[in-house]
């Protein structure tokens, strides 16, 4: 079942959600979810971005998602079109890349089950969330959501689509201490607004 507002209510992440959604049942599972996309404190992240050139970037970003963690990707929505048609052209661009995946672990198998399962539940009854899903586990999973928050993958080869905010802050604040890079596709693209950190181009 959904863990309650207890503890959650009281992270900062959780007061967040609570001062935004109240303490409806909206908010329970907001939380629950959340509860397991916060990451590690040791875990060094980066925010990757596509903001045009949409084709050639998630071409890139298929062949790199399939060899380093990449949690989420925020796309431009005028440039590049709804995160819904972006996760659709990734999923297509994944189902072109041969190279074999390495198999997860049992415990990454479970975890990705249930997600896959959870956000099904939510693509069929809200019209912000849609997924795309390869045949097997061990391979790619992309979820699209009109949320902007900053989601942690549970495992490798997942990733999150998502609109460039309008308030970077409102997207990063549960990872802002751990960041350490800007992922950015094409090269020269204006990424303003975001923190101060190195930049490098998607490969």
């Amino acid at each position: 079942g959904w863990v309650g507002l207890g503890w959650v209510g009281w992270q900062p992440w959780g007061k967040a959600i609570v001062e935004r959604l109240g303490t409806s049942l909206d908010a329970e599972i907001e939380c629950h979810r959340l509860s397991a996309m916060v990451p590690s404190d040791n875990e060094k992240l980066s925010v990757t971005l596509i903001l045009d050139d949409v084709e050639e970037g998630l071409c890139r970003l298929a062949k790199t998602m399939l060899l380093e963690a990449i949690y989420t990707v925020y796309i431009d929505p005028v440039r590049c079109g709804t995160v819904h048609v972006v996760g659709q052209q990734l999923a297509e661009q994944l189902r072109h890349v041969t190279s074999k995946p390495k198999e997860l672990s049992e415990a990454q198998r479970n975890e990705l089950r249930h997600l896959r399962g959870s956000y099904a539940f939510r693509a069929e009854t809200d019209p912000r969330v849609s997924m795309h899903v390869s045949e097997d586990l061990d391979g790619w999973t992309v979820i699209c959501e009109e949320d902007v928050l900053f989601a942690i993958a549970c495992a490798p080869r997942q990733i999150y689509v998502k609109p460039m905010p309008l308030h970077w802050n409102e997207a990063l604040f549960l990872v802002q201490h751990q960041l350490e890079s800007t992922v950015l596709w094409p090269g020269g693209a204006d990424a303003r607004g975001l923190p101060e950190m190195p930049i490098r181009l998607l490969e």
